[in-house]
């Protein structure tokens, strides 16, 4: 039962493909408990969450594994933070309140060592440490609101979906 209420939480989910320890952890955001979790999928029978919890509502999720970071963008505040995999030494490297660019960001992808975000009406991007933002691409203003709540990369056709 307990992961039937998981799989009904998990927003965004990311399988860590790096070097080492975390080889086989499966990362996520859960809205409900408004914070950022792990488990290990060879043993999920325990649910780690991260030490930061200050999230409102915590969205998209993706990690860069050349770094060992994690960001996390949370919807309500306008933020996203960059985590390492453990969950701690959370950073904010974009914030509404200070480039208003941001906007409200909902999905996250890397691209090119850049980090994607949709928000409303565009998809924005920024370098991994949230310095150079611009805006990537406008979204149709036909039914507002546009905005894409999930982005995905495929580096084999070279085409981001959302």
């Amino acid at each position: 039962m307990k992961r039937k209420i998981l799989l009904s939480l998990v927003i965004s989910i990311m399988l860590g493909i790096t070097y080492g320890q975390y080889d086989h952890y499966l990362y996520f955001t859960d809205r409900d408990a408004m914070t950022t979790r792990y488990l290990n999928v060879e043993d999920p029978s325990t649910i780690v969450d991260f030490p930061f919890t200050n999230l409102e509502k915590p969205y998209g999720i993706v990690a860069d594994t050349v770094n060992n970071y994690l960001f996390v963008s949370d919807a309500t505040a306008g933020k996203i933070y960059r985590y390492n995999f453990e969950g701690t030494h959370a950073l904010t490297i974009l914030d509404v309140g200070v480039d208003p660019l941001v906007g409200y960001p909902y999905g996250l992808a890397m691209i090119d060592g850049k980090l994607y975000w949709g928000r409303e009406g565009a998809i924005c991007r920024a370098d991994f440490d949230g310095s150079n933002t611009q805006v990537f691409l406008f979204l149709d203003q036909s039914y507002a609101p546009q905005m894409a709540i999930g982005l995905a990369y495929n580096p084999d056709d070279n085409m981001l979906y959302f």
